[in-house]
């Protein structure tokens, strides 16, 4: 197992959508609209537990609350 920071470019990225999508939908739209605006300062930290490559956890370090209520 080993731990891997989730950045814009990651190979990750698209993993974690996909999990977010099916596992926590309220999330999904709020974490496209930071994908689309990655430059903002406090983007969160996101960091995964990853084993052969693929997603078993993940957790995130933010400044905000992460759902918002026009994505819910």
């Amino acid at each position: 197992m080993q731990f891997k920071t989730i950045t814009k470019t990651s190979k990750l990225t698209t993993q974690l959508l996909d999990i977010l999508q099916t596992e926590w939908p309220e999330a999904y739209g709020w974490f496209i609209d930071v994908i689309d605006d990655w430059s903002f300062t406090d983007f969160p930290q996101i960091v995964a537990l990853t084993e052969n490559e693929e997603i078993i956890g993940s957790y995130s370090l933010v400044a905000k609350e992460l759902v918002k209520d026009n994505h819910n």
